[in-house]
């Protein structure tokens, strides 16, 4: 059976190895932050003998070559970063940085446009970095810096740069006809333009500010005209004309034409759980190292469809339905998103992203959603929650819906197999004792049961336990070993959690250290232990439980949460209530965990 663990669990099962690479991350950051450039980089190769993608001993140690003046030293650094990772943004930007210094001008603008295609905000800041200044001159970065014309989120490669006449602009006529799958006829004698798609008839003339559409006369602010041999057509007109929506954003220079989305009706309530089968969350905190330039107080909601039969289900929602659906994902995901606000959902399939939209936490329930017809290209990662690594780059995509890197799935388990007396020898010539491999706990499975009217039952298939959820709340998350659900009324949130027990600690161990883990303050988070962790017995079954304060100072907001944890039949049960309340009302924990046999 595949085993669904908490990131909370994992820490438990590698914590005491990691120590080490904590203690050894924050001299890191120290001596960096100090300014003692050569002992970070001695200390990042120290980290990187022993895993060698790890994301940010190879980010300071390119940064600190970049500060002393070694340039090439620090090209050399985020080329290894991008060769694990060729979509990371932050060593795109700086490794085109440094290949600028170095007067390789071609190599920096290629790294720019797969930059720019991912992210087009960040023109601004690359005009304004001073370290661009060798390449400025170059017909290839004017071309770059120049006007962009995204078109359902593709990035189009034009051969003759658009240009702004009378505040319009004009681009070459054979790329956006060719986007629009419209055919498009030139008279050369007349010298007039004949588009046409499903009905629709575009007429115009070289020179001529009449047009005519669908044989009606419009007249155009600015009229097509030849540039360089090639035809130029007033991207605003004709992208309305055909139906889409045409944004512009000054300070970048970035033109985005946007198709309507076709929206079905299926409803989300209906097809949620279905959907669930096909989707895999990658939730990114600013707060820790990623490859986006997140602010630390934004977070990130990856939707990833690892089928194209989810996908498509999807995109027959109706467009509440899809908005339904992404505010449903980063309900789910919220806490490890470490509170961000705002947070940027993401719907991909294909590394590609479809549907984008902001989340803002004073309004919860709104979200608006933009459609990129041909999809954006992004990032896809998975971030760790532990110290010892930062991400992992999702170059896999199966579906069953588990997404890694082969390899650094490769070095977890290794590390997980370390604490478990799972690994091989290191020392080849020393004999290997053979070690009885441990009994794996029985599959455990349970039922999810929702009748009108009552409040939702989990239900162990086995007949032996069942946990009845108070009223009011509805499913959010059904996966084999991990449950939530969400009170839309009063913003609770109820989350159950599986694992196999993996420790012969007593239960107290065991969640001292999930709950330092959990429990983990920032400087916008403060914690308060309301009470301790102690025992409790609940409908007959022993339990280990510590109710904790959070002070959210960036959202000015205070929740609780009553954590209860249990061990049945070689599995951890983790019961996490999160309310506005110090105290949890008694129908709420009256059939929190009950046994039936």
């Amino acid at each position: 059976m595949k085993k669904l663990i908490s990131h909370a669990l994992a820490f438990f099962l590698i914590f005491n190895s990691l120590f080490a690479f904590a203690q050894d991350f924050n001299e890191l950051t120290m001596q960096f932050n100090n300014k003692q450039y050569e002992k970070a980089i001695t200390l990042a190769d120290e980290i990187l003998k022993e895993d060698n993608s790890n994301m940010k001993a190879l980010f300071v140690k390119a940064d600190s070559f970049f500060e002393l003046g070694k340039i090439k030293a620090a090209y050399d650094t985020y080329k290894i970063i991008l060769e694990k990772n060729p979509k990371n943004e932050i060593a795109l930007y700086s490794g085109a940085r440094c290949l600028a210094l170095l007067d390789d001008g071609s190599e920096a603008v290629k790294l720019l446009k797969t930059l720019i295609s991912q992210n087009p905000e960040i023109k601004g800041k690359i005009l304004n970095d001073e370290n661009f200044h060798n390449i400025k001159s170059l017909d290839s970065f004017k071309k770059l810096m120049g006007i962009n014309v995204f078109f359902g989120g593709k990035l189009l490669d034009l051969d003759v740069l658009p240009v702004n006449v009378e505040g319009r602009v004009l681009i070459p006529l054979r790329a956006i006809f060719e986007e629009f799958d419209a055919s498009v006829s030139y008279d050369e004698a007349t010298k007039t333009i004949t588009v046409t798609k499903e009905g629709l008839s575009i007429k115009l003339t070289i020179g001529d500010r009449v047009s005519y559409i669908n044989g009606v006369e419009k007249l155009l602010d600015v009229p097509a005209q030849i540039v360089d041999g090639r035809t130029l057509v007033p991207v605003r007109f004709i992208s309305e004309t055909l139906g889409a929506k045409v944004l512009w954003d000054d300070k970048n220079k970035i033109i985005d034409i946007l198709t309507p989305a076709n929206h079905g009706n299926l409803s989300y309530e209906s097809e949620k759980a279905e959907i669930d089968k096909h989707v895999v969350v990658l939730p990114v905190s600013g707060a820790k190292i990623n490859p986006f330039p997140l602010d630390e107080k934004e977070g990130m909601c990856q939707i990833v469809f690892t089928t194209e039969e989810g996908f498509e289900k999807f995109k027959d929602l109706s467009l509440q339905g899809k908005i339904n659906y992404v505010i449903s994902k980063i309900y789910e995901n919220y806490s490890q998103i470490k509170s961000a606000n705002p947070v940027y959902a993401k719907v991909i399939y294909n590394e590609r992203s479809y549907f984008e939209g902001t989340y803002l936490i004073d309004r919860p329930s709104e979200i608006y959603l933009t459609y990129y017809e041909k999809g954006r290209v992004t990032n896809v990662v998975r971030q760790m929650d532990e110290n010892y690594k930062d991400y992992y780059v999702t170059e896999v995509i199966k579906d069953d819906g588990e997404k890694e890197n082969e390899k650094d799935k490769d070095d977890s388990q290794k590390e997980i197999a370390k604490q478990t007396g799972e690994n091989e020898n290191e020392n080849e010539n020393e004999e290997t004792v053979p070690v009885e491999e441990e009994a794996q706990p029985e599959e455990l499975s349970y039922s999810v049961i929702k009748n009108e009217g009552e409040p939702i039952r989990l239900v162990s298939d086995k007949g032996d336990w069942e946990i009845v959820l108070p009223e009011g709340f509805t499913e959010f998350s059904n996966f084999p070993l991990y449950y939530s659900a969400f009170n839309q009324q009063t913003f609770e949130n109820i989350s159950i959690r599986m694992a196999p027990l993996e420790s012969k600690n007593n239960l107290k161990e065991i969640v001292a250290d999930l709950m330092n883990e959990s429990l983990e303050e920032n400087e916008f988070m403060k914690v308060n232990i309301i009470k301790d962790i102690s025992d409790e017995t609940l409908n007959g079954q022993n339990f280990v439980c510590y109710v904790a304060s959070i002070e959210n100072s960036w959202f000015n907001i205070t929740f609780y949460n009553h954590a209860y944890y249990t061990i049945y039949d070689n599995y951890i049960f983790e019961i996490m209530i999160s309310t506005g309340n110090e105290s949890l009302p008694d129908e709420y924990l009256a059939n929190l965990f009950i046994l039936k046999k």
